[in-house]
């Protein structure tokens, strides 16, 4: 068995403020966080993408 962490890397505002921190502090972020599981033993970390539909009117 394998434990790690997976990220999508979004930028959501934030729930108090609002404001939106940029995409690359984000990413800087996400590798801090690879580094942090690594240091502690973590087996794998990932980051995935999250596709939506932006127009589904053709989905009728």
């Amino acid at each position: 068995m394998e434990i790690g962490i997976t990220s999508f890397v979004e930028t959501k505002p934030d729930i108090q403020t609002g404001a939106v921190i940029s995409h690359a502090q984000r990413l800087r972020e996400v590798v801090e966080e690879i580094v942090l599981a690594d240091q502690v033993g973590l087996d794998a970390e990932a980051i995935g993408t999250l596709q939506s539909v932006l127009d589904c009117s053709a989905c009728h």
